[in-house]
C-alpha cells in the first residue's frame, strides 16, 4: 500500500528527533575538557638571565596543565590537557646548546600534549609561572639553594665609642654620656654593612637588680676606655670590654628603685644615660661615718636594729634552709610547710602584719612556696595552677607593702627584686592552663614596669607562642621579632624560627616559610621531629616550594614517627603520588596499597583509584579490575 505524503513526514520527523536524543545524550556524557577549545602550542622561547634559564611555552588560549618532575633523574613533564602541538616546522623536539637544559620533546597521549624536559644538571629546582601579555607557561630553571654554615661574626664595626663620663654632680641622678664617631666613607671591604640610623642601646638588668650591663651593639671603644675607672655614690664601673663587634659596660648599682632616662643628640653623635635611684641606706651610713662622725645614741640605735635582724635571722634561715633541702629531693609538701613556717618566724614580732617591713628571708620564703608548687605541677604535668599563682599573688602583694614601709624609713627592701620573676611564673602558669588573656596581662606588667629585665625580654616569646595558639599569626610573627630584636643571645633561637616558619605557612607566604625552616633546621634539626602538626606544615612548605626531595623526606619521616596522627593518611596517599610521577609505579601501589590497609573507608578509595588508574595504562593487562 503506497504511503501518504502526511505519513512519510511524520516518519522524517521522528528520525530527526531520535538522532537529536541521541546527540544530545553523547554530548551530555562526554567530559567538560572534549567539548572545550582545544588549546595549540604555537611556539617555544628561551630565555637565559645568569645562573637562570626561562622557558616560554606559547600558546592559543590559557592552559590547563600539570606538572610531573623527579629533578633528581634530571626530567620534568608538562602534560597539558586537551591539547595538540602546531608548530611551523612541524618538528615535535627542541635541541638546545646549554649547560643546564637539552632539549624538549612533544608527545600525544589521549588528547594531552606532554612536553618533557630534559636537564643537563641534577637537583635544579624550578617555579611555573603564566605569561601576562600572552597566554602560555613560563618554566625558570635555577641552581637549588644551598644553606651555607653561617661565618665568624664580624669583628669589625660602623662605630666607636670615643669617649664615656660619668657627672655625679646631680644629686638625683648620675649621667653617662657616651660619644661616639665613624668614618666619613664607609669601606666596601668591610664585613659590617653601614648602619644609617644611630648607634643602638640596650640595657640588661640583673634579677636582684645589682647590677646593670649596657651593650652597645656595632660599637667598638677606643682602647684607652678599656682603663676607664669610676666610683660614685649610685654606681661604679665594675667592667668595659668588648666582645667581636660589640662593646658591654657593667655597671655594679648602689641604689633602689632604679630608673634611666635615654637622651640623644645627632651632632656630635651621643648617648645621655641619666641613672635614677636612692642610695640604700647602710651605705649613706657608711659614706657619712667616712665624712663625719655619728653620735653615740645614733650608733648604738643602729647597732641594737643590726643585733635584733641578727636574732630573727637566727631562727628563720635553719627553716628556710630545710625548706631548700626538702624541695631538692622533691618532697613539695615539706617544702612548702618549712617555707610557711619561716614567714611565719618572720613575721611574729612585728606589731602587726603589715607594719613593719618583714625579715627579707621571710618574705623570699613566700616567693618560693610559689616556685615549689609551681615547679611540683610542671614536673607531675598538672593542669591547674591556680594555687601556684594564688601563692605569688600573695608574695607581691606583701612584698610591695614591704617596700612601701621600707621607703618611708630610707630603706630598701630586697626581695623586691623577685617581682619580676613572680609575674613571669603568672603568666606562664596562665599560658599552661590556655587562660591566653590574662597570661598576656602579666606579660605586659614585664615589659612596661620591669623591661630591661630578662624575664620582659623572654616575655615576648611567650606572647608569641600564645599568638600561635590563638592563629593570630600576624602577631606572633610581630612578638617573635621583637623576642630577637631584644634578646642579646635569645636561648629559643631554633623554636622562634620554627613558629614564624609555621606562622608565615599558615598565611600562605610559602617563600618565607621555607627560608625560616631552613634557619631552624640549621640550628636545631631534632625539635620538629616532636611535633607532627609540625612536620606535616613544613613537608606542605617545601612541596609548595617545588623542593620534593626533602618534602618526601619529611613526609617519610611523619609516617614512621607518627603513623596515627591525623596527617599521617594524607601523607601516606602523597608519598605514593611521588613515586607515580617518578615513573616508579610498582612502588607506588605498594604505598598505595600501604594506605588502603591501614587507613578509612575514604583513603582506601582513594588509594584503590590510584592504583586502577596505572594498572589500566599498563599494555596488554586488565589487572584494573581485580584493583
Amino acid at each position: 500500500m503506497p504511503s501518504t505524503p502526511g505519513l512519510a513526514c511524520m516518519r522524517l520527523y521522528r528520525k530527526f528527533a531520535v538522532l537529536l536524543t541521541v546527540s544530545l545524550l553523547i554530548t551530555a556524557g562526554l567530559p567538560a575538557t572534549a567539548v572545550s577549545e582545544t588549546v595549540i602550542i604555537q611556539n617555544v622561547e628561551l630565555l637565559r638571565r645568569g645562573k637562570q634559564i626561562s622557558v616560554r611555552l606559547l600558546t592559543s588560549s590559557p592552559p590547563d596543565y600539570q606538572i610531573t618532575e623527579n629533578l633528581a633523574a634530571q626530567t620534568l613533564v608538562v602534560k597539558f590537557k586537551n591539547a595538540r602541538a602546531d608548530f611551523a616546522d612541524g618538528r615535535m623536539e627542541r635541541l638546545f646548546n646549554d649547560l643546564q637544559l637539552s632539549g624538549i620533546r612533544f608527545s600525544e597521549f589521549d588528547g594531552e600534549i606532554w612536553a618533557q624536559f630534559k636537564l643537563e644538571e641534577k637537583d635544579l629546582t624550578y617555579s611555573v609561572s603564566a605569561l601576562t601579555k600572552n597566554s602560555g607557561v613560563q618554566i625558570d630553571f635555577r641552581p637549588a639553594f644551598e644553606i651555607k654554615p653561617l661565618p665568624d661574626p664580624p669583628e669589625d664595626a660602623v662605630y666607636q665609642l670615643s669617649s664615656l663620663k660619668f657627672d655625679s654632680g646631680n644629686k638625683s641622678f648620675t649621667r653617662l654620656i657616651f660619644d661616639f664617631s665613624k668614618p666619613e666613607k664607609f669601606s666596601t671591604s668591610s664585613l659590617v654593612p653601614e648602619d644609617k640610623g644611630p648607634p643602638r642601646i640596650f640595657l640588661l638588668e640583673d634579677s636582684l637588680q645589682t647590677q646593670l650591663t649596657i651593650r652597645l651593639p656595632n660599637t667598638l671603644p677606643k682602647k684607652e676606655l678599656e682603663k676607664l675607672e669610676f666610683k660614685g655614690k649610685r654606681l661604679e664601673l665594675a667592667a668595659l670590654k668588648a666582645e667581636l663587634n660589640q662593646t658591654f659596660i657593667e655597671l655594679n648599682l648602689k641604689v633602689k628603685d632604679i630608673k634611666v632616662e635615654r637622651h640623644f643628640v645627632s651632632a656630635p653623635t651621643r648617648w645621655m644615660l641619666d641613672i635614677q635611684g636612692t642610695p640604700i641606706r647602710e651605705k649613706i651610713v657608711e659614706e657619712v661615718q667616712e665624712g663625719e662622725k655619728l653620735s653615740a645614741e645614733k650608733l648604738a640605735e643602729i647597732e641594737e636594729e643590726k643585733k635584733e635582724r641578727r636574732k630573727r635571722a637566727a631562727k628563720i634561715n635553719p627553716e628556710y634552709r630545710l625548706g631548700e633541702t626538702a624541695f631538692r629531693d622533691r618532697l613539695y609538701d615539706k617544702a612548702v610547710a618549712h617555707f610557711r613556717k619561716a614567714y611565719a618566724i618572720g613575721k611574729e614580732n612585728t606589731a602587726e602584719e603589715f607594719g613593719d617591713p618583714l625579715h627579707p628571708q621571710a618574705a623570699k620564703a613566700l616567693f618560693r612556696i610559689g616556685d615549689t608548687i609551681y615547679t611540683m605541677l610542671e614536673r607531675r604535668i598538672g593542669d591547674n595552677y591556680h594555687q601556684a599563682i594564688e601563692a605569688y599573688k600573695t608574695a607581691i602583694r606583701i612584698t610591695k607593702d614591704a617596700q612601701n614601709t621600707a621607703v618611708k624609713n630610707g630603706e630598701n627592701f630586697e626581695p623586691v627584686s623577685l617581682l619580676p620573676h613572680a609575674n613571669f611564673r603568672i603568666g606562664r602558669a596562665y599560658q599552661k592552663m590556655k587562660f591566653h588573656h590574662e597570661a598576656a596581662v602579666y606579660y605586659n606588667i614585664l615589659q612596661e614596669h620591669y623591661p630591661n629585665t630578662l624575664e620582659a625580654m623572654e616575655a615576648s616569646f611567650w606572647k608569641g607562642m600564645s599568638r600561635v595558639d590563638q592563629r593570630q599569626w600576624e602577631t606572633a610573627i610581630t612578638d617573635f621579632q621583637e623576642y630577637l630584636r631584644s634578646a642579646p643571645k635569645p636561648k629559643f633561637y631554633a623554636v622562634t624560627h620554627y613558629k614564624m616558619a609555621q606562622a608565615y605557612y599558615r598565611l600562605k607566604r610559602y617563600i618565607t616559610a621555607r627560608e625560616f625552616f631552613d634557619i631552624a633546621r640549621s640550628a636545631d634539626g631534632q625539635y620538629a621531629g616532636n611535633d607532627p602538626t609540625l612536620m606535616f606544615h613544613m613537608g606542605e612548605t617545601y612541596y609548595e616550594n617545588a623542593e620534593y626531595v626533602t618534602a618526601r623526606e619529611i613526609f617519610k619521616e611523619l609516617l614512621r614517627k607518627y603513623p596515627n596522627a591525623d596527617f599521617s593518611k594524607l601523607v601516606a596517599i602523597r608519598l605514593g603520588d611521588f613515586l607515580r610521577d617518578e615513573g616508579k609505579e610498582d612502588e607506588a601501589i605498594q604505598a598505595y596499597q600501604n594506605a588502603i590497609s591501614s587507613y578509612s573507608r575514604e583513603i582506601a578509595l582513594v588509594g584503590k583509584l590510584r592504583i586502577a588508574n596505572i594498572q589500566a595504562k599498563r599494555p596488554y593487562s586488565d589487572e584494573y579490575l581485580e584493583a
